[in-house]
């Protein structure tokens, strides 16, 4: 083929077509990869969700399926008392004895009924409600730490008056 052959076929209308035809296969499978993306990242994220709903909003081994929400784990938060604080990271004690690692960031809101507080007014031994997201070492990505009132200690049996 000559310069001139190869210039005529590409202003041919035949190649015009053809390469617009291509153009918009690879525009449509782009299209469709991102979709294919999406979907996955999303999949993915309620996956995450729907397996840590139980641990989250129950306390594993109790609720309406006992045997069932023993197994998944409190991942996206923690309930009970600060054992350390270190600022940046807190160390809360949950119901099961299991020590969690919180990180805390300038963005962590600290709450107290509807007072707003800061990181340094939480204290050992506060009981708290944490909510955020795990990060890839294995701790809890603070969001909101709600700082709970503290429960008074119930009566013994015989040595409280109870008036009424």
């Amino acid at each position: 083929m000559t310069q001139e052959n190869v210039k005529n076929f590409m202003l041919s209308r035949g190649f015009k077509i053809a390469l617009t035809i291509i153009g918009c296969l690879v525009v449509g499978l782009l299209i469709f990869q991102a979709g294919i993306l999406v979907g996955y990242h999303r999949a993915l994220f309620a996956h995450r969700g729907a397996n840590s709903y139980i641990g989250v909003f129950e306390n594993p081994g109790h609720g309406p399926f006992p045997e069932m929400s023993a197994a998944y784990p409190n991942t996206f938060g923690a309930i009970g008392k600060i054992v350390t604080i270190s600022l940046p990271t807190i160390m809360v004690e949950d119901g099961n004895n299991t020590e969690k690692m919180i990180m805390t960031s300038p963005d962590t809101a600290v709450r107290e009924f509807r007072q707003a507080l800061s990181l340094s007014d939480l204290k050992v031994n506060d009981s708290v409600v944490i909510v955020g997201s795990p990060n890839d070492q294995g701790a809890i990505q603070a969001q909101l730490i709600r700082v709970m009132p503290a429960t008074p200690a119930s009566p013994s049996i015989g040595t409280t008056t109870l008036h009424y």
